[in-house]
Protein backbone atom coordinates (compact mmCIF):
# COMPACT_ATOMS: atom_id res chain seq x y z
CA UNK A 1 0.00 0.00 0.00
CA UNK A 2 2.77 2.33 1.00
CA UNK A 3 4.70 1.42 -2.16
CA UNK A 4 1.68 2.19 -4.33
CA UNK A 5 1.26 5.61 -2.68
CA UNK A 6 4.94 6.39 -3.27
CA UNK A 7 4.60 5.36 -6.92
CA UNK A 8 1.53 7.57 -7.42
CA UNK A 9 3.36 10.45 -5.77
CA UNK A 10 6.37 10.01 -8.07
CA UNK A 11 4.10 9.85 -11.14
CA UNK A 12 2.31 12.99 -10.02
CA UNK A 13 5.62 14.78 -9.49
CA UNK A 14 6.86 13.66 -12.89
CA UNK A 15 3.70 14.96 -14.54
CA UNK A 16 3.98 18.28 -12.75
CA UNK A 17 7.67 18.52 -13.64
CA UNK A 18 6.93 17.78 -17.31
CA UNK A 19 4.19 20.41 -17.40
CA UNK A 20 6.46 22.95 -15.72
CA UNK A 21 9.28 22.13 -18.16
CA UNK A 22 6.96 22.55 -21.14
CA UNK A 23 5.74 25.89 -19.83
CA UNK A 24 9.33 26.91 -19.21
CA UNK A 25 10.40 26.01 -22.73
CA UNK A 26 7.44 27.85 -24.20
CA UNK A 27 8.45 30.97 -22.37
CA UNK A 28 12.08 30.73 -23.56
CA UNK A 29 11.22 31.75 -27.13
CA UNK A 30 9.13 34.73 -28.12
CA UNK A 31 6.87 33.36 -30.85
CA UNK A 32 5.69 36.80 -31.90
CA UNK A 33 9.27 37.88 -32.44
CA UNK A 34 9.94 34.87 -34.69
CA UNK A 35 6.74 35.52 -36.61
CA UNK A 36 7.94 39.07 -37.12
CA UNK A 37 11.31 37.81 -38.37
CA UNK A 38 9.59 35.44 -40.76
CA UNK A 39 7.45 38.26 -42.17
CA UNK A 40 10.47 40.55 -42.47
CA UNK A 41 12.39 37.96 -44.50
CA UNK A 42 9.39 37.34 -46.76
CA UNK A 43 8.98 41.09 -47.34
CA UNK A 44 12.70 41.41 -48.14
CA UNK A 45 12.53 38.54 -50.63
CA UNK A 46 9.56 40.16 -52.38
CA UNK A 47 11.36 43.52 -52.52
CA UNK A 48 14.52 41.79 -53.78
CA UNK A 49 12.57 40.06 -56.55
CA UNK A 50 11.17 43.48 -57.50
CA UNK A 51 14.70 44.94 -57.67
CA UNK A 52 15.92 42.05 -59.83
CA UNK A 53 12.96 42.43 -62.19
CA UNK A 54 13.43 46.20 -62.58
CA UNK A 55 17.20 45.79 -62.95
CA UNK A 56 16.80 43.20 -65.70
CA UNK A 57 14.52 45.57 -67.63
CA UNK A 58 17.16 48.32 -67.45
CA UNK A 59 19.95 45.95 -68.51
CA UNK A 60 17.91 44.81 -71.53
CA UNK A 61 17.19 48.39 -72.59
CA UNK A 62 20.85 49.32 -72.16
CA UNK A 63 21.92 46.49 -74.45
CA UNK A 64 19.37 47.57 -77.07
CA UNK A 65 20.70 51.14 -76.96
CA UNK A 66 24.35 50.06 -77.15
CA UNK A 67 23.67 47.69 -80.04
CA UNK A 68 21.76 50.40 -81.91
CA UNK A 69 24.54 52.95 -81.42
CA UNK A 70 27.08 50.46 -82.76
CA UNK A 71 24.92 50.25 -85.89
CA UNK A 72 24.67 54.07 -86.15
CA UNK A 73 20.94 53.90 -85.35
CA UNK A 74 20.71 56.97 -83.13
CA UNK A 75 16.99 57.69 -83.18
CA UNK A 76 16.53 56.25 -79.69
CA UNK A 77 14.39 58.84 -77.92
CA UNK A 78 11.72 56.30 -76.98
CA UNK A 79 14.19 53.76 -75.57
CA UNK A 80 16.15 56.38 -73.65
CA UNK A 81 13.00 57.94 -72.22
CA UNK A 82 11.80 54.51 -71.09
CA UNK A 83 15.13 53.66 -69.49
CA UNK A 84 15.29 56.97 -67.62
CA UNK A 85 11.80 56.31 -66.28
CA UNK A 86 12.85 52.86 -65.03
CA UNK A 87 16.01 54.31 -63.47
CA UNK A 88 13.87 56.78 -61.51
CA UNK A 89 11.74 53.88 -60.26
CA UNK A 90 14.85 51.93 -59.30
CA UNK A 91 16.28 54.89 -57.37
CA UNK A 92 13.20 54.87 -55.12
CA UNK A 93 14.56 51.69 -53.55
CA UNK A 94 16.29 52.38 -50.27
CA UNK A 95 18.40 50.57 -47.70
CA UNK A 96 20.28 47.30 -48.08
CA UNK A 97 18.61 46.50 -51.39
CA UNK A 98 20.84 49.10 -53.04
CA UNK A 99 23.77 46.80 -52.31
CA UNK A 100 22.22 43.95 -54.28
CA UNK A 101 24.34 42.91 -57.24
CA UNK A 102 21.47 43.28 -59.71
CA UNK A 103 20.85 46.87 -58.58
CA UNK A 104 24.48 47.92 -59.06
CA UNK A 105 24.77 46.13 -62.42
CA UNK A 106 21.67 47.94 -63.70
CA UNK A 107 23.05 51.37 -62.71
CA UNK A 108 26.42 50.61 -64.31
CA UNK A 109 24.77 49.37 -67.53
CA UNK A 110 22.75 52.58 -67.58
CA UNK A 111 25.95 54.63 -67.28
CA UNK A 112 27.61 52.64 -70.06
CA UNK A 113 24.65 53.00 -72.44
CA UNK A 114 24.07 56.71 -71.83
CA UNK A 115 27.73 57.71 -72.06
CA UNK A 116 28.18 55.69 -75.25
CA UNK A 117 25.08 57.23 -76.83
CA UNK A 118 26.03 60.81 -75.92
CA UNK A 119 29.64 60.42 -77.12
CA UNK A 120 28.67 59.05 -80.52
CA UNK A 121 25.71 61.35 -81.08
CA UNK A 122 26.85 64.59 -79.46
CA UNK A 123 30.60 64.11 -78.96
CA UNK A 124 30.40 64.72 -75.21
CA UNK A 125 30.96 62.49 -72.19
CA UNK A 126 28.12 63.03 -69.65
CA UNK A 127 29.18 63.82 -66.09
CA UNK A 128 28.30 61.87 -62.99
CA UNK A 129 26.04 64.72 -61.87
CA UNK A 130 24.14 64.66 -65.16
CA UNK A 131 23.51 60.93 -64.83
CA UNK A 132 22.74 61.25 -61.09
CA UNK A 133 24.77 58.23 -59.99
CA UNK A 134 27.40 57.72 -57.30
CA UNK A 135 31.13 57.87 -58.03
CA UNK A 136 31.78 54.12 -57.95
CA UNK A 137 28.92 53.20 -60.31
CA UNK A 138 29.93 55.99 -62.70
CA UNK A 139 33.55 54.81 -62.84
CA UNK A 140 32.53 51.17 -63.22
CA UNK A 141 30.31 52.19 -66.11
CA UNK A 142 33.19 54.06 -67.77
CA UNK A 143 35.34 50.93 -67.58
CA UNK A 144 32.69 49.06 -69.57
CA UNK A 145 32.29 52.03 -71.92
CA UNK A 146 35.87 51.71 -73.17
CA UNK A 147 35.08 48.20 -74.41
CA UNK A 148 32.24 49.54 -76.55
CA UNK A 149 34.47 52.37 -77.79
CA UNK A 150 37.03 49.77 -78.86
CA UNK A 151 34.40 47.95 -80.92
CA UNK A 152 33.23 51.25 -82.39
CA UNK A 153 36.78 52.21 -83.36
CA UNK A 154 37.21 48.91 -85.15
CA UNK A 155 33.94 49.46 -87.05
CA UNK A 156 35.07 52.95 -88.00
CA UNK A 157 38.34 51.51 -89.31
CA UNK A 158 36.46 48.99 -91.46
CA UNK A 159 34.44 51.79 -93.06
CA UNK A 160 37.56 54.00 -93.41
CA UNK A 161 36.34 56.64 -90.98
CA UNK A 162 39.85 57.18 -89.75
CA UNK A 163 39.25 60.57 -88.13
CA UNK A 164 36.64 58.99 -85.87
CA UNK A 165 39.08 56.22 -84.94
CA UNK A 166 41.66 58.78 -83.86
CA UNK A 167 39.00 60.71 -81.95
CA UNK A 168 38.00 57.61 -79.96
CA UNK A 169 41.64 56.78 -79.29
CA UNK A 170 42.17 60.23 -77.76
CA UNK A 171 39.03 59.90 -75.64
CA UNK A 172 39.98 56.49 -74.21
CA UNK A 173 43.50 57.79 -73.62
CA UNK A 174 42.07 60.71 -71.62
CA UNK A 175 39.83 58.38 -69.59
CA UNK A 176 42.84 56.20 -68.79
CA UNK A 177 44.88 59.25 -67.78
CA UNK A 178 42.24 60.41 -65.31
CA UNK A 179 41.83 56.90 -63.89
CA UNK A 180 45.57 56.82 -63.20
CA UNK A 181 45.14 59.89 -61.02
CA UNK A 182 42.53 58.18 -58.83
CA UNK A 183 43.40 56.35 -55.62
CA UNK A 184 41.44 53.18 -56.29
CA UNK A 185 41.17 51.25 -53.05
CA UNK A 186 38.01 49.44 -54.06
CA UNK A 187 39.31 46.08 -55.23
CA UNK A 188 36.48 45.46 -57.69
CA UNK A 189 36.86 48.87 -59.31
CA UNK A 190 40.64 48.56 -59.27
CA UNK A 191 40.45 45.22 -61.05
CA UNK A 192 37.87 46.42 -63.57
CA UNK A 193 39.90 49.54 -64.40
CA UNK A 194 42.60 47.30 -65.88
CA UNK A 195 40.22 46.80 -68.82
CA UNK A 196 40.76 50.45 -69.80
CA UNK A 197 44.48 49.85 -70.33
CA UNK A 198 43.74 46.72 -72.35
CA UNK A 199 41.14 48.48 -74.53
CA UNK A 200 43.40 51.48 -75.07
CA UNK A 201 46.21 49.19 -76.20
CA UNK A 202 43.88 47.51 -78.69
CA UNK A 203 42.77 50.87 -80.10
CA UNK A 204 46.39 51.99 -80.38
CA UNK A 205 47.08 48.80 -82.38
CA UNK A 206 44.26 49.76 -84.76
CA UNK A 207 45.69 53.27 -85.13
CA UNK A 208 49.16 51.84 -85.73
CA UNK A 209 47.82 49.60 -88.50
CA UNK A 210 46.11 52.59 -90.10
CA UNK A 211 49.34 54.57 -89.97
CA UNK A 212 51.19 51.73 -91.70
CA UNK A 213 48.57 51.71 -94.44
CA UNK A 214 48.89 55.46 -94.92
CA UNK A 215 52.63 55.27 -95.74
CA UNK A 216 52.32 53.30 -99.01
CA UNK A 217 49.18 55.24 -99.89
CA UNK A 218 51.05 58.53 -99.48
CA UNK A 219 53.90 57.23 -101.65
CA UNK A 220 51.49 56.15 -104.37
CA UNK A 221 49.78 59.52 -104.16
CA UNK A 222 53.11 61.31 -104.51
CA UNK A 223 54.03 59.10 -107.46
CA UNK A 224 50.70 59.85 -109.20
CA UNK A 225 51.13 63.57 -108.60
CA UNK A 226 54.65 63.43 -110.01
CA UNK A 227 53.51 61.53 -113.12
CA UNK A 228 50.66 64.02 -113.61
CA UNK A 229 53.08 66.93 -113.36
CA UNK A 230 55.37 65.34 -115.96
CA UNK A 231 52.47 64.81 -118.39
CA UNK A 232 51.30 68.37 -117.96
CA UNK A 233 54.83 69.65 -118.51
CA UNK A 234 55.20 67.62 -121.73
CA UNK A 235 51.89 68.90 -123.08
CA UNK A 236 52.97 72.45 -122.31
CA UNK A 237 56.29 71.98 -124.12
CA UNK A 238 54.52 70.47 -127.15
Amino acid sequence: MVIQKKKKFRDKCSTVSFINLELFLRNMIDKKDFEGLKQELEDYDKARDHVISKSNEIVKLSKVIIYSVQREELNLNREISEMRKKIIELREIKGDLRQEGSYKVAIQEYVEAMTFYEIIKNGKLPTRAQLKVNAEDYLMGLCDLTGELLRKAMNYAIYKRYTDVFRIKELVSDIYYYFLRLNLRNSELRKKSDAIKYNLRKIEDVVFELKLREIPLDRKREQRDEETSIRIKKKTED
